[in-house]
């Protein structure tokens, strides 16, 4: 995740940064953010969390990030895969739906996109974000085929047949 930053980068954002206290990972960050960036650091701080296990915590940063700058599509994109990780698939859901609409041409973007539109039953538009994945790389369709966040369409014809199972 948001493997673009060195580590070194990440060991300056604890001295710069204070680290959040996070009660929900609904709760926000509050740190005055003076430029754009900043926003790189909160990002590092974001990933540093999430290497430490802290998904709430790596969630409020992204939060903070996206109040400085609303289009970074990695800041949607990791608060949804950290939102999924913590279960609230909603919630992962609007920030993935964020990042594709913002660059509907990342793969990881897209397949993330998939998983979560299937765990909170919008198959259709799961199955429309992970098609092309599949047509443009078929040797994806075991691990999708097999993935429990797709289990509630392993039945559906259309789902079946993308994955070659039909």
């Amino acid at each position: 995740l948001l493997g673009l930053f060195g580590l070194g980068a990440v060991v300056a954002t604890t001295r710069l940064l204070r680290r959040p206290t996070v009660a929900a990972p609904e709760q926000t960050v509050r740190l005055h953010v003076a430029s754009a960036a900043d926003v790189r650091q909160l990002l590092l701080a974001g990933r540093s969390a999430v290497e430490q296990g802290a998904l709430a915590e790596a969630v409020a940063w992204f939060t903070q990030a996206l109040a400085v700058q609303p289009t970074l599509s990695v800041a949607h994109f990791s608060k949804g895969v950290c939102l999924a990780g913590l279960g609230d698939h909603e919630g992962a859901y609007a920030a993935l739906r964020a990042a594709y609409d913002l660059d509907p041409r990342e793969g990881a973007v897209r397949l993330e996109l998939a998983r979560a539109a299937a765990r909170t039953g919008r198959g259709a538009e799961a199955m429309e974000a992970v098609g092309p994945l599949l047509a443009l790389l078929p040797q994806l369709a075991d691990d999708v085929i097999e993935d429990d966040a797709f289990a509630n369409l392993r039945d559906h014809p259309r789902f079946l047949a993308m994955t070659g199972r039909l």
